[in-house]
This record gives C-alpha cells, sequence and structure tokens, in this order.
C-alpha cells in the first residue's frame, strides 16, 4: 500500500482558456476536491473561496468591464470531507482580452 502524507500535498493548478472562459484543471489524487480562491482585476484580497470536487473549474462569472483586458488569480488547497488540508498551490494568473 502506498502511503501519501496529505499534509505536505499540494493542488497543481493548470490553466487554460476555452472561448475567453478560464478553466482551472488538477489532480484530484486520493482528496475529495479543492477549495479554489480568485481575485479578479485589482481586487486586495482573494475571496472566501469555493469547493470543487470535479477535476476541472470553469470560472464563468461575468466580467468586470467586458471592453477592457481582465486579470484573474486563482490558488487552491485541498480538501478532504470539506476541511481544507495540505499546502497551498501556487498562484496562477489568466489574462482575458477584451471582448469587442
Amino acid at each position: 500500500m502506498k502511503y501519501i502524507d496529505t499534509d505536505k500535498q499540494s493542488p497543481t493548478l493548470k490553466d487554460s482558456q476555452v472561448v475567453g472562459v478560464p478553466q482551472i484543471r488538477y489532480d484530484k489524487s486520493v482528496f475529495d476536491g479543492i477549495r479554489i480562491f480568485t481575485r479578479v482585476g485589482d481586487e486586495a484580497n482573494f475571496d472566501n473561496g469555493q469547493i470543487i470536487t470535479q477535476t476541472k473549474f470553469k470560472d464563468t462569472r461575468a466580467r468586470i468591464d467586458p471592453s477592457k483586458p481582465e486579470t484573474r488569480e486563482y490558488y487552491a488547497y485541498y480538501v478532504i470531507k470539506d476541511k481544507i488540508v495540505g499546502k497551498r498551490s501556487n498562484i496562477i494568473k489568466i489574462e482575458l482580452g477584451a471582448v469587442v
């Protein structure tokens, strides 16, 4: 049996865009999912996060101003039974172009 120290694990986030919609993927491993935190544009703080149990998260929130480029930043922790475990992922940044 392989032993995984869940206290030392952090999710590796992989980003992409499909038709201007940010998508985040990660490897679920032995965890129930991730709690993903987001910051948009010039916001000072990241949001309170939401738990994602699928291995892909689509950020379908409306843009602040569709006529201007927008930056979205994300980081996550693994979760087991809705409790954060392990270490924080790296912050990834996605640049969304203006919608003309």
